[in-house]
């Protein structure tokens, strides 16, 4: 069983409702086999710090017994809005020699330069920036 991963931009109030087919409603990116805890372990890469649970964890907005909605915190936004394309490749393999995943850089460079886009775009949108993933 494989888990399906959409990073996706949208209002707060209307982020909840998201679900697979919603996806060509809302600006986003669909990624393969990647959790709320990868994405919480790559904020912790970029500031430099171990991960720990009450300071990098995504906000569950929503779930059913099959799928969960996160929202990235308002910080983890502006660390990834501010990232260069220079840091992309070292924090790539960082994120690819934790435990959480089995990737390359290469494998994970173009998962970051989506996460950066997304993060960019909700922030001039003044929207929120979600992980939904399902079983």
């Amino acid at each position: 069983m494989s888990i399906l991963t959409e990073l996706f931009i949208a209002p707060d109030s209307v982020a909840t409702t998201y679900g697979h087919r919603s996806a060509g409603q809302f600006t986003g990116a669909q990624l393969g086999g990647l959790t709320n805890l990868e994405f919480e372990t790559r904020w912790a890469i970029l500031e430099g710090t171990p991960w720990d649970v009450n300071k990098h964890s995504l906000s569950e907005v929503a779930s059913t017994e099959s799928s969960w909605t996160f929202q990235f915190p308002q910080g983890y936004m502006d660390t990834l809005s501010r990232l260069d394309a220079k840091a992309i490749a070292p924090a790539a393999a960082a994120w690819a020699r934790t435990d959480e995943l089995a990737g390359t850089r290469a494998d994970l460079e173009p998962v970051i330069r989506q996460l950066v886009g997304l993060a960019q775009t909700a922030a001039k949108q003044g929207q929120g920036l979600f992980l939904w993933t399902a079983l």
